[in-house]
């Protein structure tokens, strides 16, 4: 892993880069600030900027170092390659990704005792492995080249949900998984964990997994980390992944 120092004061991550590194704080203080309000101050031995490891979006805060510090980097290529090398090093990056998933799970049980309504939103938004009523029939098909060649050329029907679309990435990634692995190349369209296709009470919707350029849908609804679902109704849907004018552009039909 590669070491550096920042002086105090000294922007570390800036709110709204693209950028997907993972620090590890040696020594000294920082602060993670969110439109210039301190969200909370970290010391030495925690980690910030982990979320970079499952998403392809900007960054969603501003780290500053609060005094002079010393942290250790560790890109997403860098922890592939570490991972398969001497796995036991990224324990602590591991346990604080499962520490934010127990943080977030709370927050969605919370959220969702609070109304119906927001049961309902609230489980809308989660991945749920689920059967799709046998009477109704979901499918997937590419309607440009790069689209079909993702599919083998076929029409693709969707069986069990969620049905997870990602870039493809090294074999074995522990931190990607993937029902349709596009192979794509720079500049990318498609992120890693792009979208899924899920059910909940009988209603299809597709759903950001944490896109940088989200996902198109229909009349140019675009699915992202602002808007994370849509529903697709019965009939013939468009999706663009990666926007509009992406070559990965498919057809999900659903009846």
């Amino acid at each position: 892993m590669e070491h550096k120092t920042y002086r105090s004061g000294e922007p570390i991550i800036v709110e709204g880069a693209d950028t997907s590194d993972v620090f590890i704080l040696d020594a000294g203080r920082v602060r993670v600030s969110r439109g210039g309000k301190t969200l909370r101050m970290l010391e030495a031995g925690e980690i910030f900027g982990e979320m970079a490891l499952l998403t392809d979006q900007p960054r969603s805060a501003t780290v500053t170092a609060d005094s002079d510090v010393t942290v250790r980097v560790i890109g997403r290529d860098e922890f592939d390659a570490t991972w398969r090398r001497d796995p036991e090093a990224l324990v602590p990056i591991l346990r604080m990704l499962c520490d934010r998933v127990r943080a977030l799970n709370a927050l969605v049980d919370e959220l969702s005792h609070q109304s119906p309504k927001s049961e309902e939103a609230v489980a809308a938004h989660q991945v749920e492995v689920s059967a799709f009523p046998p009477s109704t029939r979901v499918s997937l098909e590419g309607t440009t080249p790069e689209a079909r060649a993702s599919l083998g050329g076929a029409v693709r029907v969707i069986e069990r949900f969620p049905f997870r679309i990602g870039r493809a990435t090294a074999p074995g990634d522990p931190l990607t998984a993937n029902d349709l692995s596009i192979a794509d190349v720079p500049p990318f369209h498609v992120s890693r964990s792009h979208c899924a296709i899920t059910v909940f009470t009988g209603r299809v919707f597709l759903i950001d997994r944490g896109s940088r350029l989200g996902t198109f849908v229909g009349n140019e609804k675009a699915v992202t980390g602002m808007k994370t679902r849509v529903e697709l109704p019965s009939g013939a849907t468009p999706i663009a992944l990666g926007g509009p004018h992406s070559p990965f552009r498919y057809t999900v039909t659903v009846g």
